[in-house]
């Protein structure tokens, strides 16, 4: 083990949530237990799960120290989860780092070790990870999150083969179903904002994160294997979808500098076009609906409360300058060729819909 690592102040706080799905659950954490890093505190939270799930996880865990269960009798959401974990629990302790790992996740037996070895050598904040598709493992879920010049966080390099990527890169985050997150960091610019429940808060998260200078790297030695939403799924519908593209617009409004909202805006225009065509032209007027409905619904009810924050945020932080910005992004034309390509040219209607719409 590197000498970096050995001199890290204390052990690393964990968080997986589980929320009716205990078979997965005990799969991510199995996992975990057999890594080639062992200072670490796993915080297993029930969310609140139905069929007595909770009872199971601490009968099986019982005995093992390494680990503590935390019930929770109703759903807090993703959000208030881990912030309420984070206040009450891991802050209290002499962690240097937090890792967070969604429970449909599998993790190689390096995978922690090898985040904080890149953390220590690059000295960043955030460590993403090479999450693959549990299914086909030969190919990405994502590396990380980047930013569109439609004020889109989208994840990195998704579809794409995973042999492709063995070197450490720069990018705007990690995803929240698997990173390594510096506690300084957190203390400075705070956790999940909660304005979101489930969906889109790590997004949000990495967007102030970078815009306020800490740098995420991807590591390609940390993997895992991610089965891809299956909480989220559990809870897709017309009200998720509706909440998620409205979650797009107070991430833009509320972090953004003027200057770029305002050269971005004509993108996230063409790109609303573009989705309503792709709504008619596949009769799926759900879609074109969707854009419409989370336009106005944001305007009407949530613009006055994001201008609060926004002013709040830009009073207090200090963000790195515009050119910077604009530098980082990127193009939104050449992510969105790929899923239209793939609805299309492949014919994946169902799939690719979903995710337009609603991220994995």
């Amino acid at each position: 083990m590197s000498s970096l690592i050995k001199e890290i102040k204390g052990k690393i706080g964990i968080i997986i949530l589980n929320w009716n799905g205990l078979q997965d659950t005990i799969e991510c954490v199995d996992s975990v237990l057999d890594q080639t890093y062992q200072r670490f505190k796993i915080y297993l939270i029930d969310n609140g799960s139905q069929n007595n799930e909770a009872h199971f996880l601490e009968e099986m865990y019982a005995d093992n120290s390494s680990i503590q269960i935390i019930k929770f009798k109703k759903n807090l959401g993703f959000t208030g989860a881990h912030n309420l974990i984070f206040k009450n629990f891991i802050q209290k302790k002499n962690f240097e780092y937090i890792a967070l790992l969604n429970n449909d996740a599998v993790v190689e037996p390096g995978w922690l070790e090898n985040m904080v070895k890149c953390a220590e050598e690059e000295q960043c904040d955030m460590v993403s990870c090479k999450m693959l598709q549990y299914k086909n493992k030969k190919f990405v879920d994502t590396l990380g999150f980047t930013l569109l010049n439609t004020g889109d966080v989208v994840p990195t390099y998704r579809y794409e083969r995973a042999d492709n990527f063995q070197e450490r890169f720069r990018n705007w985050g990690p995803s929240g179903g698997a990173a390594l997150i510096r506690i300084s960091m957190l203390e400075e610019i705070g956790f999940f904002d909660d304005y979101f429940n489930n969906g889109y808060e790590d997004s949000e998260f990495c967007v102030r994160a970078t815009l306020l200078g800490y740098k995420c790297i991807f590591e390609p030695n940390a993997v895992l294997y991610h089965k891809g939403s299956v909480s989220i799924n559990k809870i897709r519908n017309y009200k998720y979808s509706l909440k998620f593209q409205k979650n797009i617009l107070y991430t833009i409004c509320k972090l953004l500098p003027l200057t770029v909202l305002l050269l971005n805006f004509p993108f996230l225009l063409l790109r609303n076009i573009s989705l309503l065509i792709v709504g008619v032209l596949t009769l799926n007027f759900r879609l074109s609906k969707i854009i419409v409905h989370s336009t106005f619904s944001f305007l009407v009810s949530d613009l006055s409360e994001v201008l609060v924050r926004r002013r709040k945020f830009h009073s207090k932080y200090k963000l790195i300058s515009t050119f910077k910005i604009l530098r980082l992004q990127k193009l939104f034309i050449s992510f969105y060729w790929t899923y239209l390509k793939r609805l299309f040219v492949e014919g994946k209607k169902g799939v690719v819909l979903t995710k337009l719409t609603g991220k994995n």
